[in-house]
C-alpha cells in the first residue's frame, strides 16, 4: 500500500537523521536490533523498527546496483547535521581515555 511505504520511508529519514548512520550500516541485523530495542521503537509504536527492516529487504535487493536520485521529492529528504565538526572529532580522537567510572555511564 502507497501510505504504508511512504511511513517507512520518513522513519527511516527519521533514524537517518537521529543517528547518521551509512546506508551499509543501517542495513545490518545489528542496527536493527539496536533500534527495535529503542525506547523511540517502542513509544513509536515499532514504526521506526519497522522502516529499518524495509530497509534492510532493500538495500540487500539493491546492493550494488545504481539507484535512481531523489531530486527534489520532499519524501526523500533529510535533515542530518552532524554532532561534530571533522576538526571536532579529531580532538575527540586526540583526548584522553575514559576512565573506568566515565565508561560506567
Amino acid at each position: 500500500n502507497e501510505g504504508t511505504a511512504r511511513k517507512y520511508v520518513r522513519s527511516v529519514a527519521w533514524v537517518f537523521e537521529d543517528d547518521g548512520k551509512s546506508p551499509a550500516g543501517m542495513a545490518t541485523r545489528e542496527y536493527f536490533d539496536l533500534t527495535k530495542a529503542s525506547l523511540k521503537n517502542k513509544v513509536g509504536n515499532n514504526q521506526r523498527a519497522a522502516g529499518v527492516k524495509c530497509w534492510r529487504d532493500f538495500w540487500e535487493a539493491h546492493r550494488g546496483g545504481i539507484l535512481e536520485k531523489a531530486g527534489d521529492i520532499k519524501l526523500y529528504k533529510v535533515n542530518y547535521k552532524p554532532t561534530h565538526t571533522r576538526m571536532e572529532l579529531k580532538n575527540l580522537a586526540m583526548s584522553e581515555p575514559e576512565t573506568a567510572d566515565e565508561k560506567k555511564l
